[in-house]
């Protein structure tokens, strides 16, 4: 259980450190720490999504549940951003954190 927390914070640090790197590399403005919503499908979306989260919480082991939330957060993210707002270039941010909270889950399943 501590080693979950301890390569989830490293999956952060390495994640921050991507997005400053792509953020300097693309010129991407990203302002501010709240998400902006694509569209009011998108924001519903998520807040069906967090909603499903909460309640199975219960149900589902607590380091799978939180990786598949954050996987099929930022995967809808992706799609949404590359579909209505590629020119921002904002989901290349996602598209690093999908991959590796991906990459913990299978180290995770594998355990």
């Amino acid at each position: 259980m501590t080693n979950f927390w301890i390569l989830m914070l490293i999956a952060i640090t390495i994640s921050l450190a991507s997005q400053f790197f792509i953020k300097k590399k693309y010129g991407i403005d990203k302002s501010g720490w709240r998400y902006k919503h694509v569209s009011n499908t998108h924001k519903w979306i998520e807040i069906t999504l967090l909603i499903l989260f909460v309640f199975s919480l219960s149900f589902f082991p607590v380091e799978y549940l939180l990786l598949l939330f954050f996987i099929v957060i930022d995967s809808i993210r992706i799609f949404m951003e590359w579909h209505y707002r590629p020119e921002d270039k904002q989901y290349m941010y996602h598209i690093v954190e999908v991959s590796l909270m991906f990459m913990l889950l299978i180290y995770v399943c594998t355990l």
